[in-house]
């Protein structure tokens, strides 16, 4: 090929043709400097296709600020996030270039949280979560629906209640329990409580996961109990 471009322009010239040759020579100093710039390019992408480059096959990926495992990759690369609903993404390979990739870890979420979830959100409201995609997050609140684009909604900080939570209640006693605060007024709370809520302790599975109760601190009017209640996450649209 070179030699045919070569034999080409070498007939302009002999044949002094200036102003084709010229035009010629522009041509292919564009051509050549446009390949400067697309052949790298090129086996960049050539390496990720054959899933050589920094973004590979079953690993985890964070693309638009949400983590995706990269199901497949080919000239069209297959995000999926089971998480969020219709939750594959088919993006070009070129635009995952400057991205990389990790192993997945078994123990990491996808997203904080699924449809259905109670969450709190940093603005101390108490919602449930009625869909989740790529892009909004909806959600309930007080019988009204709010939207949020997802980052915004991630921005939040949303708290899953749906995992389960714990309340916790401070019960100030007079100061002549001193004595008898830092074990035999908690276990007394503590036996009593879980003969009430006995029911909710051995449901299966139980609601309450546990009760707990123990000295917290003296303040000036009172000895402090803390009384600590680890409650199911099934639970949370009671919270």
């Amino acid at each position: 090929m070179a030699a045919c471009i070569f034999s080409s322009l070498l007939v302009l010239y002999l044949r002094n043709d200036s102003l084709i040759l010229s035009v010629a020579s522009l041509v292919l100093l564009a051509v050549f400097w446009t390949s400067r710039q697309i052949i790298p390019k090129f086996f960049h992408e050539l390496k990720m296709v054959m899933n050589l480059g920094p973004v590979k096959e079953g690993e985890r990926i964070l693309w638009n600020g949400i983590p995706w495992l990269v199901k497949e990759i080919g000239m069209y690369t297959t995000l999926e996030n089971t998480h969020l609903e219709n939750g594959t993404l088919s993006v070009p390979v070129a635009y995952l270039i400057e991205e990389y990739s990790r192993p997945v870890m078994s123990s990491e979420p996808w997203f904080p949280t699924r449809k259905g979830n109670w969450v709190f959100l940093s603005d101390d409201k108490y919602r449930m979560v009625q869909s989740q995609t790529m892009e909004q997050v909806v959600v309930i609140s007080e019988g009204s629906q709010k939207s949020y684009p997802t980052l915004d909604f991630l921005n939040l900080r949303p708290l899953n209640l749906s995992t389960g939570f714990i309340i916790t209640v401070e019960f100030g006693l007079g100061h002549d329990t001193q004595s008898k605060i830092s074990d035999e007024s908690p276990q007394l709370f503590e036996d009593e409580m879980k003969k009430y809520f006995k029911n909710r302790l051995e449901s299966g599975p139980p609601d309450f996961r546990d009760i707990e109760v123990t000295f917290s601190q003296i303040s000036p009017s009172w000895l402090n109990l803390i009384i600590i209640v680890r409650i199911n996450g099934r639970l949370a649209g009671e919270y």
